[in-house]
């Protein structure tokens, strides 16, 4: 066993008082500003780049997964005025590390190796750090011991490098800002018999954790990797809040919750009673990241949420320039943004489908679940039910890798409501023909009235309302471009 010393790399914030798991951060303007963005995938220098069962956005933007970082960081980030006074970032900061780490040794002090990489390029930040894990920052292989990788590794290698804890908590400003871990409870341990990566779970401790920090009341912010409809429903049978997303519902404090983990932006539109979104990855497009600005009265807003352009896999660059507005200058290079991109959808059209294999090699829609692709790829099932062509579409499509076409989109309630209503008109039965398919391809496929895409504490599919309760403005954007509280 390794001797570590618990190295705090941060460039922090003056701290005027610490404990444990809370630290407090002084801030003295009439707002905190926070940067977001996530999922950076830095590549190790000795990784196989093959890349084996992407698809080629994917592959194309791994490979340049350490350029954008960089150029969001120096070009972006660090331009910004006035700036920021944290910035947080999502999780999968390096690409299957740990897999690639011959030895902990190696992954702690080299030889050079993603997480040197990464750390040195965040080491060019002018603002304090903060992030949560995510998925490609732990190494699971459910019923396999051997090729799975100790948590306390995972651990070690983020307190070695980042200075930061698997879960901890940060107050500024009169807020609570909660940095959850979405990879410590039973469906990413390798012994459990429900292991399945593809699920975020919490693990018990961690979920009694959350609760003492919630009990504060103070408003807050809770950041982790995978978004609550991947996340486990009931984990903790018998406790008061028995998984995230009921614990989270139980407290009107909880203004915000932010995911990374999809890749593409996401707006859950009230699928909870808190509003919850979901960062597009760096990886693809160094314009991915946004500010979250949290004034002193317990509301906030994102001024620059519409850069996102309604939910895409990049984003349009934007001014900051003490205002925050289109029409920035581009990101360096070419994006990884897919084909159709986003302001071609509406007139995008496909051949006739009539199976996954039928798709057009190069597609991979730029935007997040557009119900006009959805209703072309589902021709299968629209026509006739669950065959073995349309379960195919249904697991290959809508399954719950981050990479699929329409991951996560049968819990969004406008994109459900649309689709249901196409199944209806074709004299199908959309809840039904998903049960089927999950049950004879035995994928998991996120969708109303399943797991977190139902109501906390029910099994009843909740309300089709797209216009979240906790929002002003009638929508989840106002027109100053801002998602507001």
């Amino acid at each position: 066993m390794l001797a570590l010393a618990d190295v705090d790399r941060r460039r922090s914030a003056p701290i005027l008082a610490s404990c444990q798991s809370t630290r407090i951060i002084g801030a003295t303007g009439p707002s905190v500003r926070l940067l977001l963005f996530s999922d950076s995938h830095i590549i190790q220098p000795q990784e196989d780049l093959d890349e084996r069962g992407s698809n080629k956005v994917d592959r194309s933007s791994v490979l340049k997964s350490h350029q954008r970082l960089w150029h969001t960081v120096v070009d972006k980030v660090n331009a910004i005025e006035p700036a920021p006074d944290l910035a947080v970032f999502g999780g999968d900061l390096v690409h299957d590390g740990l897999f690639y780490g011959r030895s902990v040794e190696a992954l702690l002090e080299g030889p050079f190796n993603g997480f040197q990489v990464a750390r040195g390029i965040l080491d060019e930040l002018r603002v304090p750090l903060e992030m949560v894990l995510g998925n490609h920052d732990y190494s699971v292989h459910c019923g396999d011991k051997h090729q799975s990788t100790p948590r306390a590794v995972s651990r070690e290698v983020f307190r070695h490098h980042f200075g930061i804890d698997p879960y901890y908590a940060v107050d500024v400003g009169g807020w609570r800002l909660l940095f959850l871990n979405s990879q410590l409870g039973h469906t990413w341990d390798w012994r459990h018999p429900a292991c399945n990566t593809k699920m975020s779970s919490y693990g018990k401790r961690q979920l009694e954790w959350t609760a003492r920090k919630l009990r504060a009341g103070r408003p807050t912010v809770v950041f982790f990797h995978f978004p609550l409809p991947s996340s486990a429903a009931n984990e903790a049978p018998g406790a008061r809040w028995p998984d995230l997303a009921s614990l989270l519902a139980a407290h009107s404090n909880v203004k915000l919750a932010v995911s990374g983990h999809f890749h593409k932006g996401y707006d859950w539109q009230g699928l909870y009673p808190f509003p919850h979104i979901t960062l597009p990855a760096v990886r693809f497009d160094s314009d991915n990241f946004l500010l979250l600005e949290l004034r002193k009265d317990g509301t906030y807003s994102i001024p620059d949420w519409d850069k996102n352009k309604g939910g895409a896999r990049c984003s349009e660059a934007w001014r900051y320039d003490g205002v925050v507005q289109p029409g920035g200058h581009p990101a360096s290079g070419k994006k990884d943004c897919g084909i159709p991109l986003a302001n071609e959808t509406e007139f995008y059209k496909l051949p006739p489908i009539e199976s996954l294999a039928s798709l057009p090699k190069n597609f991979n829609p730029d935007l997040t679940c557009s119900v006009a692709m959805a209703r072309q790829v589902l021709a299968p099932c629209l026509k006739g039910g669950n065959t073995s062509e349309c379960c195919e579409t249904m697991a290959q499509g809508f399954g719950p890798r981050a990479s699929l076409l329409f991951t996560g989109c049968f819990c969004l309630p406008s994109f459900w409501q649309d689709i249901d209503g196409a199944f209806k008109d074709a004299k199908q039965d959309l809840p039904a023909t998903i049960g089927s398919c999950a049950a004879s391809t035995k994928t998991v496929i996120f969708h109303r009235g399943a797991g977190a895409c139902s109501a906390p504490d029910t099994h009843a599919q909740p309300s089709l309302t797209v216009t979240p309760p906790a929002r002003l403005g009638g929508g989840p954007h106002s027109s100053a471009h801002e998602l507001v509280s």
